[in-house]
């Protein structure tokens, strides 16, 4: 009678010489790295041998180089390791791209609400969610700079970053990622308007403006007496902005920053862009007479963008207008009037009627920077080619129409991906798949899913790695388009 084979300890007994299983385990495991992460949870049921090739460290490793390769080919700029690969065992990769998996295709499903929702009290100013969906960055009047741990169990604790100061301030921040170093590093730009009292409504000629660079790390901690990890921050530069002057928004991008600033002289206000190259500014000892690139705005409050190669990108309420900085006139202060020489028209403009009034993300790609508007029409993708492709294009811009969708009285929640976004309309977040032309998936969807908030003020920011969107109102809504942590 004929009797199967039976599995001992991963080989085949009635023939131990050949077939895969024969192969030595590193072999094997040469082969786990060619595989995608379907089939290497699929060779995990199989047997005892594949089982353990299905969690080597290096086949781990493999998948995410393969993800990280092929998201800088289609820039979806998605996936996002707070260290650098080599430092992560298979389990902590798995995890983060199943978790990955999991929230894009949670992304589409309409189940009516999240797999998790948790909603908690926070005092703010501005809020930033890091790339990675793991910390959420805020800003209070105390001039502090605070940080919650999103993936910690339980409530999340708050944790400073930067220390208060005296008196009441008011903090504007923008981030630059640093994709060479071995762990989660950024520099962090703050515009703080500082005021003595500690009360509202003091005369705004006393204020005391100023610009600081901090450089923020992820802190690892895996010693047997705290295995916490932290965020640290060490300031780098701090630097005077004209007394009268008053920061709306900001931005950094390698060795410079750039600012919208309202000055106020003569009973008027006047709105300038200024650019400012800060290493040059490091020991400076808070002094305000530098050498600045300045251009007039009129009036408006956009939002500023720092592009690669000297672009200024500007958003205002569905107006955007490309700059190149580099044709700015560079003084030492801000003038007190409007000249003419400091009016340079933009290199392309368009204007989309009825979009959002607050401030999309860009998305730095490999070649391009990218955007997603949305407005009465429908939602746009906005590519800006990089400097070095524009003199073969018609146009540095091209405009993409991704989708038909245009509820009406939406907000945009920024994405740090751009496949997707998420809208606020009365009690329900309306989640949008949108990916662009030049992908094989061109289909967008629309899911809207119940939850509870306010749309009349806060902060809204999502992450697609992690799948987490963040609502703050009065209150701290985390939204978790997937329970794998």
């Amino acid at each position: 009678m004929y009797e199967a084979p039976r599995v001992i300890g991963a080989r085949l007994e009635d023939d131990p010489e050949t077939g895969l299983l024969a192969l030595p385990f590193e072999i094997l495991a040469k082969v786990g790295q060619e595989l995608t992460w379907q089939d290497v949870l699929r060779i995990r049921c199989t047997c005892r041998l594949l089982n353990q090739v299905s969690k080597d460290t290096s086949v781990w490793r493999s998948i995410a180089h393969m993800e990280l390769v092929k998201d800088s080919i289609t820039g979806a700029n998605e996936l996002f390791l707070e260290r650098s690969i080599d430092q992560y065992n298979f389990e902590e990769l798995e995890k983060q791209i199943l978790r990955w998996k999991r929230a894009k295709q949670n992304w589409t499903i309409d189940n009516g609400a999240p797999p998790r929702l948790r909603t908690f009290e926070m005092s703010f100013q501005q809020v930033h969610l890091i790339r990675g969906g793991r910390w959420l960055l805020f800003t209070r009047k105390t001039g502090a700079v605070l940080y919650l741990d999103l993936d910690a169990p339980g409530l999340p604790s708050e944790q400073i970053l930067i220390p208060e100061r005296p008196g009441l301030s008011y903090t504007k921040m923008g981030l630059d990622y640093l994709p060479d170093s071995d762990v989660l590093t950024f520099n962090l730009a703050l515009a703080v308007q500082q005021y003595p009292e500690e009360e509202e409504g003091v005369d705004s000629d006393i204020a005391e403006y100023k610009i600081q660079i901090w450089r923020v790390c992820l802190n690892r901690r895996d010693n047997n007496f705290d295995c916490t990890d932290r965020l640290t921050a060490e300031c780098l530069t701090s630097f005077r902005q004209e007394p009268q002057g008053s920061v709306h928004s900001i931005s950094i991008l390698g060795d410079h920053i750039a600012h919208t600033l309202r000055y106020e002289t003569d009973q008027e206000y006047l709105f300038f862009l200024v650019v400012v190259k800060w290493v040059d500014l490091v020991g400076i000892e808070d002094g305000f007479k530098y050498l600045q690139r300045i251009q007039c705005l009129g009036l408006g409050w956009p939002s500023v963008y720092l592009l690669p190669g000297c672009q200024v990108l500007l958003y205002d309420a569905g107006s955007i207008n490309l700059h190149d900085s580099s044709s700015f006139v560079e003084l030492e202060t801000v003038p007190t009037r409007p000249d003419r020489i400091i009016w340079p028209k933009p290199r392309w403009r368009a204007y989309f009627e009825g979009a959002e009034k607050g401030f999309p993300p860009v998305i730095l790609c490999s070649d391009a920077v990218r955007m997603v508007i949305f407005c009465q029409t429908g939602f746009y993708g906005i590519t800006i080619h990089a400097p070095e492709r524009q003199a073969e294009m018609e146009s540095p811009v091209d405009t993409t129409k991704l989708g038909d969708y245009a509820p009406p009285l939406t907000r945009l929640l920024p994405s740090c991906g751009y496949r997707y976004s998420a809208l606020a309309s009365s009690s329900q977040l309306t989640f949008v798949s949108h990916p662009w032309s030049n992908e094989d998936e061109t289909k967008h969807s629309v899911v809207t899913k119940d939850i509870p908030h306010d749309t009349r003020g806060g902060w809204r920011t999502l992450d697609m790695m992690s799948g987490r969107v963040i609502v703050v109102d009065r209150r701290v809504r985390v939204i978790d388009l997937t329970t794998t942590f």
